[in-house]
C-alpha cells in the first residue's frame, strides 16, 4: 500500500471510518493497542515502509499515545 492508516484495536469508530476512507485510496488499516504499538502490526509496517508515502492516525492522541505515534514513525522509518 501507499498509504496506512492506524486505529485504536479497542473502539470501533475510527477504526470503522477510517477504514471506509483508506479503502477509498487504496490503502490498509492497521489496529493498534493505545498504549503499545502491537509487535505484529510493527513487523506489517516495516514490512511495507518502502511503498508507504503517507499514513493517518485515526483518532487521535485521544487514541493513540505519543509513542504509539513514534512507533508508527519508527517502523516506517520516517
Amino acid at each position: 500500500p501507499t498509504t496506512i492508516g492506524v486505529a485504536s484495536g479497542l473502539q470501533f469508530p475510527d477504526a470503522l471510518s477510517g477504514g471506509v476512507y483508506q479503502a477509498h485510496f487504496g490503502g490498509a488499516m492497521v489496529l493498534s493497542d493505545p498504549a503499545v504499538l502491537p509487535t505484529s502490526t510493527s513487523t506489517y509496517l516495516t514490512s511495507v515502509k518502502t511503498t508507504v508515502a503517507s499514513t493517518a492516525i485515526f483518532g487521535g492522541t485521544a487514541a493513540l499515545s505519543a509513542s504509539v505515534a513514534a512507533a508508527i514513525s519508527a517502523a516506517l522509518g520516517l
